[in-house]
């Protein structure tokens, strides 16, 4: 498996004949590059700012763009509410996003009207039995191009009136995913209860117009089995329902490992190639529960209950035998449990009160394998990772929900809450070398 440090989830970015255009916003506003503080999961924002500055693909003619990358920083905007009282500082952060709005809405209007001229001097430039652009590659996208198209020619040339600007902003919410993303150091799900519901049209704004590079897309638990599954009804808008696509990505937290060069990056590998695995896991469990959930406090039990030499949790061990070691540069990396989590095989990783964990990117790090107990991860990440032939990582799922991915195992969270020697540890134990070998994360 290829572990992806950080690349940047939006399709449109993915090929290099794209390019890449990146707003200028006020400095009171805008994302700082060099600010990754201790490069903690709130830093994602200027951890991908600094990356789309030095872009290849970037360009200053927003016409040649296909990508739009606004370097707002929701999370200075909530920091700078923290002193004041409600609701003045869901207002805060409300004129923040709006002065952000009234920068960004101009020139996307612009850009919108820009590509939609091409799209119909394009589209109408088509014969009957022409081959429609890649865009409508589906059926109902094709059906839909084909209605427009003999509705535009009906038009004529008549393409300043009001009725041919209504089909313009028809037409792109038809057939154009949403190009404009944004940094959103927090959890997605949170947005609206934290200051969406205080200015509304603001933050519609913000969900419909643009796509969200988030620590945590939108979710869902299921009542009876205690898991979280990514919501995609709420992560899609109007633009993005008839191409399929998201419109609120999952990137990974900043793990607390800082690389500056190749040369850090083949320490790291190194690191992970020397680690001594002396443990089948290894684990750092809070308190911090979903509610209902006791699968923590179990885990924590059980682990107690195998002994210190098949379970491992003294972080602090761990770190100062790393420290007196020379097998990594330990100024590249602030996390306290990354060799913990190298000194095992499995990395068990409970969801706490929301499903996502910096713990698993620093297992993937470390060269572990994330033991997850719900498929929100697997589906959220699923962009970042290879499509894969090899074998699914659920131990014992039923046929009719097995994901197939090779990058973690998925224990169901209410099979461990209730035996969770038999269904976790001793499913681990019995886990072939050549499985382990399949899941053991490389560095590229």
């Amino acid at each position: 498996m290829i572990l992806l440090l950080l690349p940047l989830v939006v399709g449109a970015a993915a090929d290099e004949a794209k390019k890449i255009f990146v707003y200028t916003l006020p400095a009171e506003l805008s994302l700082r590059p060099e600010h990754h503080g201790s490069a903690q999961q709130y830093s994602v924002g200027s951890v991908l700012y600094e990356r789309v500055l030095v872009d290849s693909r970037r360009t200053d003619d927003p016409k040649a763009a296909t990508l739009f990358f606004v370097p707002m920083d929701l999370q200075r905007y909530k920091v700078e509410s923290f002193g004041l009282a409600a609701p003045k500082n869901h207002e805060h952060v409300c004129n923040r996003v709006a002065e952000v709005r009234a920068i960004v809405e101009p020139q996307r209007q612009q850009i919108e009207m820009f590509k939609t001229r091409s799209f119909i001097n394009q589209t109408l430039g088509l014969r009957k039995n022409a081959s429609l652009p890649p865009h409508f590659a589906n059926s109902k996208t094709m059906i839909q191009g084909r209605r427009r198209l003999s509705e535009l020619e009906n038009v004529g040339s008549s393409l300043l009136t009001l009725k041919m600007a209504r089909k313009r902003r028809r037409l792109l919410r038809t057939f154009a995913a949403l190009d404009h993303v944004a940094p959103v150091a927090r959890v997605a799900s949170s947005l609206m209860h934290e200051w969406g519901k205080s200015c509304r049209t603001t933050y519609e704004w913000l969900r419909k117009n643009v796509q969200w590079l988030t620590i945590e897309a939108p979710y869902r638990v299921e009542f009876a089995s205690r898991e979280a599954h990514l919501d995609v009804t709420e992560s899609r808008t109007v633009a993005t329902s008839v191409l399929g696509l998201r419109s609120h990505h999952t990137v990974p937290y900043p793990a607390g490992v800082r690389l500056r060069s190749l040369g850090d990056l083949e320490s790291l590998r190194q690191f992970q190639r020397d680690s001594n695995r002396q443990f089948l896991v290894v684990q750092v469990i809070g308190s911090h529960n979903r509610a209902g959930s006791t699968l923590r406090e179990t885990l924590k039990l059980e682990c107690e209950r195998m002994g210190s030499d098949i379970c491992g949790e003294d972080w602090q061990a761990a770190r100062r035998e790393l420290r007196d070691s020379a097998a990594f540069v330990v100024r590249q990396h602030h996390s306290p449990h990354l060799a913990l989590y190298a000194s095992g095989v499995f990395c068990i990783q409970p969801f706490g009160t929301t499903p996502t964990r910096n713990a698993v990117y620093q297992c993937l790090l470390a060269g572990g394998i994330p033991v997850l107990f719900e498929p929100f991860l697997i589906e959220a990440l699923a962009p970042l990772f290879d499509a894969v032939d090899a074998d699914h990582g659920r131990l014992d799922p039923p046929a009719e929900t097995a994901a197939r991915y090779n990058w973690a195992i998925v224990v169901p969270a209410r099979r461990a809450d209730e035996d969770p020697r038999g269904a976790v540890y001793e499913k681990l134990a019995a886990v072939s070398d050549d499985k382990i070998a399949t899941l053991t994360p490389t560095l590229e």
